[in-house]
């Protein structure tokens, strides 16, 4: 169904989003890997009577360029693969499967901040820049996590 369709002359925000991730064998790994990149401080000693660690350490950039913006964010996560199978399978006594998936996620949203008329907007060619933006600028936002990584 067209936006024509729906009767929609104009889009409040437009946006894509990119999540690229990197498996790690332990959540550790993972939050030892997001901590190096020394992204965030964290307090020199206890504050509110806990000691600075961070169990999920995320960093996290917005910026408004005025029409768009975006957010990028380093972050650790633990995705759930589920299997089960369904009961027409039963008679085969296949168990039902679980895994947890420690991850360094990358996760970049690209948006836009002001209104954009239906008419004007041509998502072949959104997708398409920022593809291109991604490649050219992508290296570069990781050259910056890399090169502040002990």
């Amino acid at each position: 169904m067209s936006l024509s369709a729906l009767r929609i002359e104009t889009l409040t925000r437009v946006g894509t989003r990119f999540q690229l991730v990197n498996t790690t064998n332990t959540k550790d790994e993972a939050r030892e890997f997001v901590n190096s990149l020394r992204l965030n401080t964290l307090p020199a000693g206890k504050l509110f009577g806990v000691e600075p660690v961070s169990l999920n350490p995320t960093y996290k950039l917005e910026v408004d360029g005025g029409d768009i913006g975006y957010i990028a964010q380093i972050y650790t996560q633990t995705r759930s693969v589920d299997v089960d199978f369904s009961p027409d399978f039963a008679d085969l006594g296949l168990p039902r499967k679980s895994r947890k998936i420690e991850e360094v996620a990358l996760d970049l949203d690209f948006f836009t901040l002001k209104p954009v008329a239906v008419g004007s907007f041509d998502s072949v060619r959104w997708m398409e820049r920022w593809l291109r933006v991604l490649n050219r600028d992508g290296e570069s936002l990781l050259n910056m996590a890399v090169g502040n990584h002990g």
